[in-house]
């Protein structure tokens, strides 16, 4: 199963519509400003809360808590330097590694890869394509849509000023 959501500049707080491959609308993000403690949120499509992307801006390494409605855990994500970043989603335990050069990242369960992300064009925009390979869970969609965008954020935080 594919999903798409455009990939716009980090700065831009235009919510965003994470779609499937027929083009069903599955969820909306909406990004807040960078420096909140609440980066993320992610509503369905009736506007419903559906997750909360928390993050703490002063740690030097990130850690980014997805969380329901109900304020449980769904999804936590330690990203490393740049190529390499844990998950666990539901205790269960997937790395993702990176592109040190493009947008680009794959998630793996033990040895394989059960999903991936990239960039690509589509009607004269950008968007991220998000494979799931092996599953169908649309968490782990979720979780490297977070970390993509997370990395991207990472980069405007420590580099433009």
């Amino acid at each position: 199963m594919k999903y798409y959501v455009k990939c716009n500049n980090v700065n831009d707080s235009k919510e965003l519509h994470f779609r499937d491959e027929n083009d069903e609308l599955l969820y909306i993000v909406k990004k807040e400003s960078l420096y909140k403690l609440r980066a993320i949120e992610i509503l369905d499509p009736d506007y419903k809360p559906k997750y909360n992307v928390n993050f703490n801006p002063l740690k030097f390494k990130g850690r980014y808590q997805v969380r329901d409605v109900n304020n449980s855990e769904v999804i936590t994500i330690s990203t490393g330097l740049h190529l390499l970043h844990k998950i666990v989603i539901a205790g269960k335990k997937l790395v993702c590694k990176a592109n040190l050069f493009k947008i680009k990242y794959w998630l793996y369960d033990d040895d394989k890869v059960i999903a991936r992300l990239q960039i690509i064009k589509k009607d004269d925009e950008r968007y991220f394509e998000i494979n799931l390979e092996k599953t169908d869970k649309i968490i782990y969609a979720i979780a490297l849509y977070i970390i993509a965008q997370a990395q991207r954020i990472n980069y405007v935080r420590k580099w433009v000023k």
